[in-house]
Order: structure tokens, then sequence, then C-alpha cells
């Protein structure tokens, strides 16, 4: 079943609000889509992330999925959220 666009936006805003509060200084004109890499993203803020996104969505993104293009931007992280 697909996730409704509301409740994929409010987890878009969800994990922008946890980048730039716990990860990474970017400004309220990031969009879901920039590349968080250019952003200053690397491997250890990668691990801090992936930490912060399962405690926040109380679920477990496979090892096998964390990797340099799904986690390159919001909308992609997003779209390893299990749906509720």
């Amino acid at each position: 079943m697909a996730e409704n666009p509301a409740a994929i936006a409010e987890k878009e805003a969800k994990l922008l609000s946890i980048i730039s509060s716990d990860i990474l200084e970017i400004g309220p004109e990031f969009a879901v889509t920039d590349d968080l890499f250019e952003a200053g993203l690397d491997s250890m803020s990668i691990m801090r992330l992936l930490i912060q996104v399962e405690t926040a969505f109380g679920s477990r993104i496979p090892v096998a999925q964390v990797n340099r293009e799904n986690f390159s931007t919001v909308s992609k992280i997003v779209a390893l959220i299990p749906v509720a």
C-alpha cells in the first residue's frame, strides 16, 4: 500500500528538522531533494542520522540499504522508512 502524500510530507518535514537541529547546519531553504553530501553529510554523520531516524520513526532501516545513494536526499531517506 502506498503512503499518502500528506504522510510523506510530514515525515520529510520531521526529518529535515532532525537534520537541521542535530546533524548538519542547513537553512530553511534546504529542500527535500537537495544533496545532503553537498551540505556536509559524511560517514560519521550518516551513522548519527541513522540512529536519529530509527529513534524518531520507531523503525529500523536494514544495513544493506544504508549507502550513499539512499542517503543522498531527505526524500530518499523517507522512502526507506516503512509505512506505519
